[in-house]
């Protein structure tokens, strides 16, 4: 698989991935590669330990390293990519060069105590400022995106 991004300055937070070539539709991105991070119940402190790492399953995490692409992967709440299976970045549309390839972080997460640590900075019309998990997300926006959530959190759509 050809990587089609790079790591570039991004004005959502620091650096994030953009694509250098065309990445169609439904087209796989990466996949991450990582260690996993298993918690008993979920809690406070540990919602906030949770920088770089992406839910998997419940009260489980892929803890990624700087050089593997998740690291860089930024929010958006209008995202242009999506979490198939329980890792796999794919494109939720076409991605043209020079474009941000986001996600939505709350898609991702389960854990009810887990926010993002700062005001979301996506700028789209449909900003919802504040970061939650899944459990925070309206029953209306899951059903509209259910197809664009991983396998393990389907049971909130």
């Amino acid at each position: 698989m050809k990587k089609k991004y790079a790591v570039q300055k991004s004005g959502i937070r620091s650096k994030g991935l953009f694509a250098i070539s065309k990445i169609n539709q439904h087209e796989i991105i990466f996949i991450p590669q990582g260690t996993t991070h298993t918690v008993r119940r979920y809690t406070k402190s540990d919602a906030k330990t949770g920088q770089h790492m992406l839910g998997i399953s419940t009260r489980t995490w892929l803890k990624t390293e700087r050089n593997d692409p998740l690291w860089h992967l930024n929010h958006s709440c209008e995202p242009n990519a999506y979490i198939c299976g329980s890792k796999i970045v794919v494109a939720l549309r076409n991605i043209l060069p020079g474009e941000e390839i986001t996600i939505d972080y709350s898609f991702t997460e389960e854990d009810p105590f887990w926010e993002l640590d700062h005001p979301c900075r996506c700028r789209s019309s449909i900003c919802r400022t504040h970061i939650r998990s899944i459990t925070h997300i309206s029953q209306e926006l899951r059903t509209v995106q259910k197809n664009y959530i991983p396998d393990w959190l389907q049971k909130y759509t």
